[in-house]
């Protein structure tokens, strides 16, 4: 019930600042996707999909006359989700495995929950101050979530998922979770209750951290440690590789502000301390297992478990032989990954299938609901939204870019696509009205 009155108080909020202010309505609703776990529902509805679906009504009035407004290159962004979602449909009309109101209804949802926020973003930001507002939250969000992040390993707890979920989300046992990868007793999950989802977001959040000019040099250091704790605490090494490959990227970057290339010394002695007085084998080995995320002779020798190489190729075999020729160019139709666990193995009665293991990367996902047709359409969509930022090509934004894009090739977007691309049009709006206003 009290869950109900906050959920109804957070609604009138939105609708309330989405009036007096597009911009401030997408920033509230932000907020409440940075705090509100998605298993929150009204009704058979997600609170996030209520929540967008009322900031969209709000703002629809004037998004037509601030659309023309765009220049060229924030044009081609909202062209460049166009286009996918065309050639998506297109797609699914050809697929014959899942029905055809699942795949629109499954694609209606994505195209919501991932792309329309940051649309609705590049639209209505339209001033410096507004730009500097939603920074602050960001900063507040970063320090949110990487806190209760950590929160959530040292208690094994997840009070706020706990709270709000009433859906037929499980309620996971934390204690039972922890794989005691990195040599960790616990994991860290944040408020999704799901260590991908903890540690992808907590590495987008690091890196805008990091790259963003706007945030003081105080700020970045205590936001990025506390974002890198948390990511380190998920024990996701795909996440903490791209963390790092980040890290020696923005070596390379001259910016003044660039605190990485600034503190570097600092930053090598306090590895050499780490390691110094780190005695846990188990650590110091899955530590060690990162750089070897691709050689499963070496990870077996390190004893560090969870997938490897060889599974995932294994995923992808398994995948192409169950397209066949069929199927290989336009898939089984989208969702299919989830139509496949409720109506043809059902997960429920048997668990995951061990030829696909839940189908845990990204690539495998496209693969299978849209064919070599829709990953090509992945790819091109990805490269023109990279190709419509091209004013703001600094190294820091590359190195943002391309990370992520390495992180959900290795793993799947677990709640972090939308994220990234809020956050990467934030920046890309920021130089731009920079550069217009001087």
């Amino acid at each position: 019930m009290f869950a109900s009155l906050i959920l109804s108080i957070l609604a009138i909020l939105l609708a309330y600042s989405a009036k007096k202010n597009p911009t401030k309505g997408i920033m509230v609703y932000y907020a409440i996707r940075m705090v509100i776990p998605s298993s929150a529902r009204v009704f058979a509805f997600s609170f996030n999909t209520v929540s967008l679906s009322l900031l969209i009504i709000c703002l629809y009035p004037i998004l037509k006359k601030k659309y023309i407004l765009l220049s060229q290159y924030e044009k081609g962004f909202i062209k460049a989700v166009g286009r996918l979602v065309f050639s998506l449909f297109f797609l699914s009309l050809l697929a014959s495995v899942v029905p055809k109101f699942y795949q629109w209804s499954g694609m209606f949802q994505m195209f919501g929950t991932e792309f329309v926020p940051a649309l609705l973003l590049m639209i209505c930001l339209s001033t410096e101050k507004e730009c500097k507002e939603f920074n602050s939250l960001v900063i507040l969000s970063a320090l949110f979530y990487g806190l209760y992040s950590i929160y959530t390993y040292i208690a094994s707890s997840n009070p706020i998922f706990d709270f709000f979920n009433n859906s037929d989300a499980d309620v996971v046992d934390l204690l039972e979770y922890a794989n005691g990868r990195m040599g960790l007793t616990g994991i860290a999950v944040g408020i999704y209750n799901d260590k991908i989802a903890c540690s992808l977001i907590g590495l987008v959040l690091f890196m805008f951290i990091i790259s963003n000019s706007l945030i003081g040099k105080n700020k970045k250091l205590i936001l990025s440690c506390i974002c890198a704790t948390a990511t380190y605490l998920s024990t996701q090494r795909t996440g903490l590789l791209c963390l790092l490959l980040f890290v020696v990227i923005m070596l390379f970057d001259k910016n003044r502000r660039n605190i990485v290339r600034r503190n570097f010394l600092v930053l090598c002695m306090g590895v050499i301390l780490f390691f110094s007085f780190t005695d846990n084998k188990d650590v110091i080995n899955s530590i060690y297992s990162i750089l070897y995320l691709f050689d499963d002779k070496m990870q077996q020798r390190l004893g560090v478990g969870g997938s490897n190489m060889e599974l995932r190729c294994f995923q992808y075999m398994n995948g192409l032989n169950y397209l066949g020729f069929t199927n290989i160019l336009q898939g089984c139709g989208f969702s299919f990954p989830n139509y496949y666990y409720e109506n043809i193995w059902r997960s429920d009665i048997y668990g995951l299938d061990y030829r696909f293991a839940g189908f845990e990367s990204f690539p495998l996902k496209i693969l299978m609901n849209s064919g070599i047709l829709g990953m090509i359409s992945w790819g091109v969509f990805f490269k023109r939204v990279f190709v419509s930022f091209k004013v703001n090509r600094s190294v820091s934004s590359i190195a943002f870019y391309s990370c992520y894009m390495i992180a959900i090739i290795l793993t799947d977007t677990s709640a972090s696509l939308y994220l990234f691309f809020m956050l990467f049009v934030l920046k890309f709006k920021g130089q731009l009205l920079k550069e217009k206003y001087g």
